[in-house]
C-alpha cells in the first residue's frame, strides 16, 4: 500500500523509519513544513520523495493512506483537505473513530480514517479493557526530554486530556493522564 507521512518531525521520522521496514507499505511522499527540518535531511538522504510544502506535498501524490504526524491544531485543517484520503491521525485531535487495534479494529475501519488517540491508551487500553469493575485509572508515562519534539509539545495539553477521555469513553473508569519529561 503506498502512503504518505504528513509531519517530518520526530513522530514522524519514527513512523518513517517503521514504514520502510515495512513489506506491505511504501512511502511515497514525506512531507513537512521546514526545509532545514532534521526528519526531510534524513528522508532525502534514504531517496525518500519529500516535499516542504506541507498538506499540499502530500495532495500531490496518490497515496492509499495518509499519516498525520503533526500537531491537533494542523490535523484539524489537515482533515479538510485530505478529506478524500483514509488518514491515520496520530495526534490527540480525536475528532476521528478511536482505534486500538487488539480492541476494536474492525468496528473502527468502516469510516475515511481513523485516530490512534495517544501512544499511551495504545499502550494501556488494551489492559485496562480486561480489569472488571474498574471505577479510576491513573496513568502515568514518562518520555525523554530528547523525544519531546516541538509539536510533541504543543500538543501536551491535548494529549493528557484526550488520553484521559478515551479510556474512560472505552471502559467506563474515571480517568487521569500524566505525563513526565526526563531529561
Amino acid at each position: 500500500m503506498q502512503c504518505a507521512i504528513l509531519g517530518t518531525g520526530n513522530i514522524g521520522t519514527d513512523l518513517l523509519v517503521k514504514v520502510m521496514r515495512s513489506k506491505y507499505l511504501e512511502c511515497i511522499m514525506f512531507s513537512g513544513q521546514r526545509e532545514n527540518s532534521p526528519g526531510i535531511a534524513f528522508a532525502k538522504n534514504l531517496k525518500i520523495p519529500t516535499s516542504t510544502k506541507s498538506t499540499e506535498g502530500i495532495l500531490e501524490v496518490e497515496a492509499d493512506c495518509v499519516f498525520d504526524c503533526t500537531t491537533a491544531e494542523s490535523a484539524k485543517k489537515n482533515a479538510r483537505l485530505l478529506k478524500n484520503r483514509f488518514v491515520i491521525d496520530l495526534t490527540p485531535l480525536k475528532e476521528l473513530p478511536i482505534c486500538v487495534p487488539s480492541v476494536n479494529l474492525k468496528s473502527s475501519l468502516k469510516g475515511k480514517g481513523v485516530s490512534l488517540g495517544s501512544c499511551t491508551v495504545q499502550a494501556v487500553l488494551p489492559k485496562l479493557m480486561k480489569i472488571k469493575n474498574l471505577e479510576y485509572v491513573e496513568v502515568v508515562t514518562t518520555i525523554a526530554s530528547d523525544s519531546a519534539g516541538m509539536g510533541t509539545r504543543e500538543n501536551l495539553s491535548e494529549y493528557l486530556i484526550t488520553t484521559a477521555k478515551i479510556i474512560t469513553q472505552f471502559t467506563g473508569a474515571k480517568a487521569k493522564a500524566i505525563l513526565v519529561i526526563n531529561p
